[in-house]
């Protein structure tokens, strides 16, 4: 891929939402529910430091621990409780109102390019969808990695699905070409931040 790969869109699902990348059994284990019973935290810099040092920790079992923590926590629209896997007993409920994780994205983006299994670099891309990591997720596009086959085309039916549904105007391309580039995300995003400083003013 390069800064203008076309996204194979035609298997895309309209509107995915970010952070639904299915990967399974990835959250059979990351207890995630409404509930009131533990004290509401906020992601804390020790959890931060936590989960960026079992992102990069070699043991892949920890690894994958750590990704669906981060994909469990990021997922959270309002409190909810996660039962974390790397931190075995311990839940916490959390509010990521500040998107904090985001702080992750550098090792998640590592943690994608290092593997070392197809299913970890999928837990590593569906955190960063979760997160939010635009910048990442363009790197991704314009750096990429050696993998198989059906990995890429995961990769960019997902990543295509994420920024159609960030920014919806870019179906009506969809619609005349069949694809987006990576630069029509570009132009999509400098539209959207442009209006929203035009609101700002205007708040």
């Amino acid at each position: 891929m390069n800064p203008t790969t076309r996204f194979w869109t035609r298997l895309v699902p309209a509107l995915v939402l970010a952070g639904s990348l299915s990967v399974a059994g990835s959250l059979s284990h990351a207890a995630l529910f409404p509930t009131d019973e533990a004290p509401l935290v906020r992601i804390a810099p020790d959890l931060i430091a936590h989960l960026r040092t079992e992102i990069r920790d070699r043991n892949p079992d920890r690894r994958e621990n750590a990704l669906v923590d981060v994909i469990a926590m990021a997922a959270c629209q309002a409190s909810c409780t996660v039962q974390l896997r790397s931190l075995p007993g311990k839940s916490i409920r959390v509010n990521d109102t500040e998107n904090t994780l985001a702080r992750l994205g550098p090792d998640l983006l590592r943690a994608y390019r290092s593997g070392p299994t197809d299913q970890h670099r999928l837990l590593a891309l569906s955190a960063l969808m979760n997160v939010g990591d635009e910048e990442r997720i363009d790197r991704m596009i314009e750096k990429p990695v050696p993998v198989s086959f059906e990995l890429n085309r995961k990769t960019q039916r997902h990543i295509a699905a994420f920024y159609l549904n960030r920014y919806p105007e870019l179906q009506r391309r969809v619609g005349r070409t069949g694809t987006f580039s990576i630069n029509d995300v570009r132009v999509a995003r400098a539209r959207h931040e442009r209006v929203l400083r035009k609101e700002a003013r205007r708040g």
